[in-house]
């Protein structure tokens, strides 16, 4: 039971942790982009964080509830873990603690609810945690008399710190206890400040990519639109869009590889506004002429494979399945990665699609990639264009803000 107890607490950690970002996020007027929290609504969480109930003498709620739940994850394991605690004691303090915490909840819900108005998603969960954690207390403590074993488990921490200086391995660990309360709280002080620094920085780095893409050149992209399979540029979106990416991609490159699954959220979100075209630049001597070192060495394969089975009218289905295997991801991932790759492709002709890899013929357009990206003077990958303009500091928080203030009608 210790275990399960040493695992819930660890959720509870998370769970807080997600509740502080939230407060020092939302309490300071900044987006916190959080699910199912939306202004005005039933879950209107930046309500319930610029609430004067969002502390405790100063202390945000979600900091008391890290240490509240390192603490008990701490005890679950010494419990799990040494002979020293005594079982009975254990179950007194679990009973206790869970208790209050219930208590503590079904409170803050009264208020948020009927005071505040509105509720917070991740509270909710908290609190649901509480009541899963005295359940469990409850449980493991059945046959107990629970008032007697809570008053029980009281009085032994008030005799334990009476008995702090006196030798032995009782007195070490309710020390050893202390310290890690003491510490926990000095860590967890810090802990707002550090997450709306970082926060205020990932602003910062959005607002200048921003600034840096409005001030940038429209560069002169070749975009192929034909049906043509040798000569064409595979895009995905509507022909008369407001956001037109170019991507410049290698395969096999772990930054185009983390990309990938941003843009495809960015054109599954706004599928009427987004064009996505993709083009190759694999990092790979075999078929890129300024690298002259091994580097990507299967990138040059992947970009044939996909092109290939765009032939068949399944480029981006290719493309998602090589984005999403993990062992092209590998550095250094060999030619047995690959034939495990291929044989793991779903629905493409194989034998039409190996024709292809051995003709060579989808290695021109391939090529004609290349040479662009050099003419563009492209410094590696991904690189991505956004409506004819380069973006130069590539994030994900980035990229997604840029493509709403376009679709938003911002002064860009």
């Amino acid at each position: 039971m210790s275990f399960l107890f040493f695992l819930l607490s660890l959720l509870g950690v998370a769970f807080s942790a997600v509740g502080l970002y939230e407060f020092v996020t939302l309490s300071q007027g900044i987006d916190a982009q959080l699910p199912f929290c939306e202004p005005g609504s039933a879950f209107d969480c930046a309500k319930v964080a610029q609430s004067a109930y969002g502390t405790i003498l100063g202390a945000p709620l979600g900091s008391v509830g890290i240490v509240f739940y390192l603490w008990l994850a701490f005890f679950a394991l010494l419990v799990g873990s040494t002979t020293l605690v005594d079982r009975k004691f254990a179950k007194g303090i679990f009973v206790f603690v869970t208790g209050v915490a219930s208590l503590a909840s079904v409170y803050l819900f009264i208020v948020t609810k009927f005071v505040i108005g509105s509720m917070c998603p991740i509270c909710i969960a908290i609190y649901i945690l509480n009541f899963i954690l005295l359940a469990a207390a409850l449980i493991w403590s059945k046959g107990e008399a629970y008032f007697s074993i809570v008053t029980e488990a009281i009085k032994g921490c008030f005799v334990g710190l009476l008995k702090i200086t006196e030798p032995g391995a009782t007195a070490q660990l309710i020390k050893a206890t202390l310290l890690f309360i003491g510490v926990s709280i000095l860590c967890v002080r810090a802990l707002p400040d550090f997450m709306l620094n970082k926060k205020l920085a990932e602003q910062a780095e959005v607002t200048s990519l921003i600034e840096e893409w409005k001030a940038a050149p429209l560069s002169q992209l070749v975009l192929n639109r034909n049906v043509d399979m040798l000569s064409g540029d595979f895009s995905v979106g509507p022909e008369k869009n407001r956001v037109e990416i170019v991507e410049y991609s290698d395969m096999e490159c772990p930054a185009c590889r983390a990309m990938h699954p941003v843009l495809k959220e960015l054109q599954k979100k706004y599928p009427h506004d987004i064009r996505i075209t993709f083009k190759n630049f694999p990092l790979d001597k075999a078929c890129n002429r300024v690298i002259t070192q091994d580097f990507h060495q299967l990138s040059c394969d992947l970009a044939e494979i996909a092109r290939c089975a765009g032939e068949q009218g399944k480029f981006f289905e290719s493309l998602n399945t090589i984005m999403e295997f993990p062992a092209l991801g590998e550095r250094d991932a060999k030619i047995e990665v690959l034939n495990d790759f291929i044989s793991n492709l779903k629905n493409i002709d194989s034998q039409a699609l190996e024709m292809c890899r051995t003709s060579k013929r989808q290695l021109v357009k391939i090529t004609s990639d290349i040479e662009e990206g050099i003419k563009l003077e492209l410094q590696g990958t991904p690189a991505i264009f956004i409506n004819q303009k380069l973006v130069t500091q590539i994030s994900e928080a980035g990229l997604k803000e840029l493509v709403e203030e376009i679709l938003k009608g911002g002064d860009l």
